[in-house]
């Protein structure tokens, strides 16, 4: 058993309803993630788009330095995520805006709600306690990172490794069955 832990915003109480609502179908279709990650790392903002999703990235294009980037990820089943990472002096800050075909939620880590914009309007909803133990099936050390430094380097989209994940059921998540 690792002496240490694993901390990532991906395993948020907010990302984790959030994702529950996409395995549920109430968003629809995932179409597009947009991350701001203020004094967070470009691994948190790939794990974010990840975990929220439940795609992989396939393609990554970059500009900017290690420390201040903008990201575009073109990501399995079509979803495409647009990050943008940056150290700032005195502020952390991570949001993160969900896009599906039926309604889209923003979540604020720095709050305890999630906002979900649907049909039926506005709701705000209490975050519940994030479960305890299990694994979060992922690494900051994607490879998306690499493709994104690299993409930096060459001015050039970079292709990322990786197999089409699914549902389970042969699905891509939020795919009605």
């Amino acid at each position: 058993m690792p002496d240490h832990a694993d901390v990532t915003p991906a395993l948020a109480p907010p990302v984790r309803r959030a994702r529950a609502w996409v395995d549920a179908g109430h968003l629809g279709l995932p179409r597009s993630v947009n991350i701001e990650c203020l004094n967070g790392t470009l691994g948190d903002a790939v794990d974010l788009a990840r975990a929220l999703t439940g795609c992989e990235p396939i393609e990554v294009y970059a500009e900017g330095t290690p420390t201040a980037l903008v990201a575009s990820l073109l990501m399995t089943h079509g979803v495409v995520a647009s990050l943008v990472v940056a150290d700032a002096p005195g502020l952390t800050s991570i949001t993160a805006r969900l896009i599906g075909s039926h309604a889209h939620t923003e979540i604020d880590l720095a709050a305890p709600v999630v906002r979900r914009h649907g049909p039926d309007g506005v709701r705000l909803l209490p975050v519940e306690a994030a479960p305890t133990g299990g694994s979060r099936g992922h690494t900051p050390h994607d490879a998306a990172i690499a493709a994104a430094h690299q993409s930096i380097a060459t001015g050039q989209p970079v292709a990322v490794p990786q197999e089409a994940p699914d549902d389970g059921h042969g699905q891509p998540p939020g795919q009605p069955r």
